[in-house]
């Protein structure tokens, strides 16, 4: 989501070909709820709507009067049971014949519905045509920025298995691993990895670490600096961590009493991550 910065607090520069990605403060505020799914599961379940769910979000526009008036008198003309649309939930790409499809060239979308006053087995796929009849073209056109914001206007990955498996391998995670083994079972290192590789899926530019150190043993932490080491992106790193930041970063910035006093820039290790780049 995009950052809301208090008044008087400078400003925001806002690039939407960016593409963020974020991990908390430990792998287990990611993972605590997916212990008993396999890594496939917890990509899957983690990007059903498209974008990260477990990453900070922004709020949805809200509604005008008169776009919430009409969203309520046409719901009660054309939507499901006479009922409104409450959320629009998922999207996904659609062919003329009702089957999903990627094709190239423009692009046709159906989005999941849920219908206010209605139950979760009562969503349903619906096309932009019937939600601009249902007075919903605020929420479509919101939605939609959504996700360009989480994509950065690349094509949107398919949750298949094969694609999740072959995002996850580099990051060291094994195919029978990612396919049939537990969360609860992975060791602490690999758990690392799956953190890791799965706040990466949209192929992010700049990856936000909140005090990645925190409950991580020895191994973990000297894991966690090899990773950062060789992403490609950027990084920015929140820590208490001394020893960690100056062995990962090229540049600290000191936070204190409210103030952010200026960089202090690491020559060496920004020299020796330039020529690893090049």
């Amino acid at each position: 989501g995009r950052l809301k910065v208090p008044e008087g607090f400078g400003e925001r520069t806002y690039n939407k070909y960016a593409r963020v990605a974020y991990i908390a403060q430990q792998h287990l505020v990611h993972l605590k709820d997916a212990m008993s799914n396999t890594p496939l599961e917890y990509i899957q379940k983690r990007y059903a709507l498209g974008f990260d769910s477990e990453a900070p979000e922004r709020d949805a526009r809200k509604l005008t009067e008169k776009e919430e008036a009409d969203r309520k008198r046409l719901g009660i003309m054309f939507g499901k049971k006479s009922k409104p649309v409450q959320a629009i939930v998922g999207r996904r790409e659609h062919g003329r014949l009702g089957a999903v499809v990627e094709s190239a060239g423009a692009k046709s979308f159906q989005y999941r519905v849920q219908w206010e006053g209605l139950a979760d087995v009562d969503m349903t796929w619906e096309g932009r045509g019937k939600l601009l009849q249902c007075g919903c073209e605020g929420m479509v056109d919101d939605y939609d920025d959504k996700l360009f914001e989480a994509w950065a206007g690349v094509d949107q990955r398919p949750l298949s298995t094969e694609e999740v498996v072959d995002h996850l391998v580099p990051f060291g995670l094994p195919e029978d691993v990612v396919r049939n083994r537990k969360i609860s079972m992975l060791s602490s290192g690999q758990k690392i990895k799956l953190m890791f590789g799965a706040a990466l899926w949209t192929r992010s530019h700049i990856l936000c670490l909140d005090e990645p150190t925190n409950f991580l043993d020895v191994e973990s932490v000297d894991l966690l600096a090899e990773a950062l080491s060789n992403f490609k992106g950027a990084f920015a790193v929140v820590t208490h961590n001394e020893g960690f930041a100056e062995k990962v970063c090229s540049e600290v910035w000191t936070v204190t009493d409210g103030q952010v006093l200026g960089a202090r820039t690491r020559f060496a290790k920004a020299n020796a991550k330039g020529k690893a780049k090049a």
